[in-house]
């Protein structure tokens, strides 16, 4: 199978849930209690005759509708509905379910459309703190001095204490997928208008409290649309290292979208000198699941199953067939050196499933630390009152049936960051690719 349909090739569950939107666009909007009750109606139907499992995992479906609904009768704002819904989804213990509010939605794209703005940082939590574990170069972060290993303390008025105090609550499995969400919603409160700026209380490597105004550049990437998701930026890297064995290259992307591919392609087509590639997801949340199978071509000289996705009434197969021809339209045969995958935390979904399907089927070595677990494909759509619901219609299982929802991607090579290694400006995951690949003593070749 060369292509999924649209409809089914929709793989990004963490950007949604995670991602934080501007308070103006937090408003309810007119309560009408009959909508609320048709917005309930239509999600349990949807849910009911789209999820992949038609025996709702053995739940009685109808019976938890009927022990839900009474609180939407008896609601007095849009809140009490989500609420409703969430608790009906949840049952289901699974990722890619919820509930998204409409107007949050509608305002976001808005913002993120036109002037979408960051300081070029990301945030992860290590030992219990939020440390910025990258500064892009030639931003404002980065003009500002500051640096990978700062604690951030404080985002605006929040307190990021308190944020992670609620997560101690919860036990077990579930404060993971908890810790994934809070780690994902703080990376979206460090954004906002581009222009604008930012107020940060961090310690610095001397554990320095300070606090800084730190100006938000317009954040740069191609602005695109895909159905009912707001606007996103797609963002693509590639750079060359060098290792014992010759060069390596490394590309880095933010999501699997449609003008990541040709991008990729003349990547790829670039690398067949270098002894390896290093494919760097950490951070990738996902998106359009089929294109792994387009991907996975330059990396494998016969057909190879990369996993099969199923949904109720149907079996689809992910198949990477090797790429012969660039896009420049010369012979081209797959890369045959070392290819080492980078996963952290919020590497998700589709990003799960390439990485899994090369872990298992040999092909690359994955370093980092384990992934999301998030990795359904699922739908949105608009409920009566606005309000988004995704849901799941299919489940994956990568070669040999073995399946990545909730497991997540375990790497061969477990590399945790610390903040000790990011002060002295290392990455140690990036690192241990590096020494893997120099390690396979192939001599550089010619293009192929």
């Amino acid at each position: 199978m060369s292509t999924l349909p649209r409809r089914f090739s929709l793989a990004l569950g963490a950007v949604l849930f995670g991602t934080a939107l501007p308070v103006a666009a937090q408003a309810t909007g007119r309560f009408d209690r009959a909508v609320e009750l048709a917005s309930f109606d239509t999600a349990w139907v949807r849910v009911r005759d789209s999820y992949y499992d038609a025996t709702m995992r053995g739940l009685n479906w109808l019976a938890l509708r009927d022990s839900l609904r009474p609180r939407v009768e008896g609601a007095t704002s849009r809140e009490d509905t989500r609420a409703a819904i969430s608790t009906l989804l949840s049952r289901l213990g699974e990722s890619h379910f919820g509930v998204l509010p409409g107007d949050a939605m509608d305002a976001g794209a808005a913002v993120t459309s036109s002037v979408a703005g960051d300081p070029g940082i990301e945030v992860r939590f290590l030992d219990s703190a939020l440390v910025i574990t990258r500064v892009e170069r030639d931003t404002p972060a980065g003009a500002m001095g500051i640096q990978p290993g700062w604690v951030v303390e404080e985002i605006d008025t929040l307190r990021v204490i308190d944020a992670l105090r609620a997560t101690s609550r919860i036990g077990g499995s579930a404060r993971r997928f908890a810790l994934v969400r809070l780690t994902l919603n703080l990376n979206g409160r460090l954004g906002g208008p581009a222009g604008g700026t930012i107020r940060l209380v961090v310690r610095d490597g001397r554990d320095v409290r300070r606090e800084l105004r730190v100006p938000l550049r317009e954040t740069p990437g191609q602005v695109v649309e895909y159905g009912a998701l707001p606007p996103m930026h797609v963002r693509f890297e590639e750079s060359r290292l060098t290792s014992h064995a010759g060069c390596v290259g490394v590309i880095r992307f933010n999501m699997f979208m449609t003008p990541v591919m040709p991008r990729f392609e003349d990547a790829m087509a670039g690398m067949h000198p270098c002894a390896g590639v290093i494919l760097d997801l950490r951070g990738n949340l996902g998106g359009l699941g089929a294109m792994i199978m387009g991907m996975s071509g330059h990396f494998f000289t016969a057909a190879e199953t990369l996993g099969t996705m199923r949904l109720r009434e149907a079996t689809m197969r992910y198949v990477a067939n090797p790429v012969r021809v660039s896009r420049a339209g010369r012979p081209l045969q797959p890369f045959e050196g070392r290819v080492a995958i980078v996963v952290d935390e919020l590497s998700a979904s589709t990003t799960e499933i390439l990485a899994a399907a090369f872990q298992r089927l040999g092909r690359a070595r994955v370093f980092g630390v384990q992934s999301a677990g998030q990795a359904l494909p699922a739908m949105l759509t608009r409920l009566p009152n606005g309000d988004r619901l995704m849901y799941v219609i299919a489940d994956f299982a990568g070669p040999g049936g073995a399946r990545i929802e909730g497991e997540g991607v375990i790497p061969d090579e477990p590399v945790a960051r610390s903040r000790r290694s990011l002060l002295s400006g290392r990455d140690e995951a990036l690192e241990a690719a590096l020494r893997w690949i120099g390690s396979s003593g192939r001599p550089a070749g010619g293009l192929r």
